[in-house]
């Protein structure tokens, strides 16, 4: 049995191209979503980067 998650997903690290990383061994996989950079500690950024 599988099962399949029809949802969005961003992944988010302090650099994109951290979550970049996690973003495409996800894909190669089949999955779909998104890479974000995000500095936690910054309620703007977090705020942004949740806007999107």
């Amino acid at each position: 049995m599988t099962s399949r998650f029809t949802g969005r997903v961003a992944v988010v690290d302090l650099t994109a191209e951290r979550a970049e990383a996690t973003v495409e061994a996800i894909r190669a996989k089949g999955g779909q979503l998104a890479a974000c950079g995000c500095d936690v500690t910054a309620q703007d950024a977090v705020e942004a980067t949740f806007a999107h």
